[in-house]
């Protein structure tokens, strides 16, 4: 009983800091890709240089020993063996750009009423019931189980440098990108676009305030990897959210699914993980009381319409978790979990995510332009 507590708990904190940044509208991450609001990677980066910054300090003090996220290929022998992380993060960056979510994101979404976020999330459970299935088939490839495990992901490793002084270069990296994003676009230039009414000065971290600086979301983001990895030893990560749910659908509808999807079935009983299930509720739940303390903020004409339409938002949905059960993991588990403890598997799912999003938007010819979702 006490995991699922923690689950909650710490669900509902990341919940309520994605509504208070707005990074749980569609707009968000949709003019991220197209490069013309920057509240997206403000609140990513902080995220990430926070949870490494605690994965760094757990790891001295004896605490948590740091491990790496491991590399992918599924068969796939590109990029030295990480394959799957490029191919998988590209189709995951393309879910993105049409859905405006990420895994994670969708709870919020629906917590916060965003329209057609139901959509995403059905799209997503089908996305990943069809992985499921096709998993199956890629074993047969002779090189499916050719990867990295963790000690062989370990980018400082592959540097040549210590684990610490790699950690503290990111820690850096993190921090000029926060300075560099909001000398390009302001934090409150960047809500404003978002919001209706223009942005109010309150105190920070007002519960009642319509909008929070991302930086400062993410720094809560990035911080409750502690409180997860020192009372659970979980990772922040959303996307094994859906295989659970997934496989409790498949097996409604396929007697012999050990059969035909061995990947689903490994949900079944004793495998039955309902960590992130429990976090997903609680995301819906925090965000929900964020919207609610707020008094409910109109969204501007760019972000009032979620990502435009259902059938966007439902082939979305499936494309998006198509590439992050391929990638194997998402953009919190990839890019706030697993970067910050220097994976170069989760390093290379992340630029395949951007990579992806951002040829969407230059194919959709919106790249740096200011468009509404419609």
């Amino acid at each position: 009983m006490f995991e699922p507590l923690v689950a909650m708990g710490v669900g509902s904190v990341f919940g309520l800091v994605l509504d208070k940044a707005h990074n749980n509208i569609p707009a968000s991450i949709i003019t991220q890709m197209n490069m013309t609001n920057f509240t997206m990677m403000r609140m990513f980066l902080a995220a990430s240089g926070t949870s490494a910054f605690v994965i760094l300090a757990l790891h001295q003090l004896g605490i948590k020993e740091r491990t790496c996220k491991g590399g992918l290929s599924l068969g796939l022998k590109w990029f030295g063996g990480y394959g799957a992380n490029f191919v998988g993060g590209i189709i995951l960056g393309v879910g993105l750009f049409l859905t405006g979510a990420c895994p994670g994101t969708v709870f919020a979404m629906m917590g916060a009423n965003v329209p057609y976020s139901g959509y995403t999330f059905a799209g997503g459970v089908l996305g990943t019931i069809l992985f499921g299935y096709m998993e199956k088939h890629l074993r047969k490839n002779e090189n499916f189980h050719v990867r990295h495990e963790p000690a062989t992901s370990d980018l400082a490793a592959k540097l040549g440098v210590p684990f610490e002084v790699a950690s503290i270069g990111f820690l850096a990296v993190c921090a000029g990108g926060v300075v560099a994003v909001e000398q390009l676009l302001p934090w409150r230039q960047g809500q404003a676009q978002l919001l209706a009414e223009p942005l109010p000065e309150r105190p920070l971290l007002d519960v009642t305030a319509p909008s929070w600086d991302p930086m400062v979301a993410g720094m809560i983001l990035g911080g409750l990897q502690l409180p997860i990895k020192t009372l659970t030893g979980y990772a922040l990560g959303q996307s094994s959210a859906y295989v659970q749910i997934a496989g409790q659908c498949a097996r409604l509808v396929d007697s012999n699914l050990e059969t035909n999807s061995p990947y689903l079935f490994r949900t079944i009983g004793d495998n039955y993980d309902l960590f992130q299930v429990f976090s997903g509720i609680g995301i819906m739940a925090g965000a929900a009381l964020s919207n609610y303390l707020a008094g409910e903020p109109e969204l501007s004409s760019l972000a009032a319409n979620g990502c435009g339409d259902p059938v966007r938002a439902f082939v979305g949905g499936v494309i998006m978790l198509l590439g992050a059960r391929c990638a194997g993991g998402c953009a919190s588990g990839h890019g706030i979990s697993g970067m910050a403890t220097l994976s170069a598997g989760s390093v290379v799912s992340v630029c395949g995510m951007f990579l992806g999003g951002i040829l969407c938007s230059v194919a959709s010819g919106s790249f740096m332009q200011q468009v509404a979702v419609i």
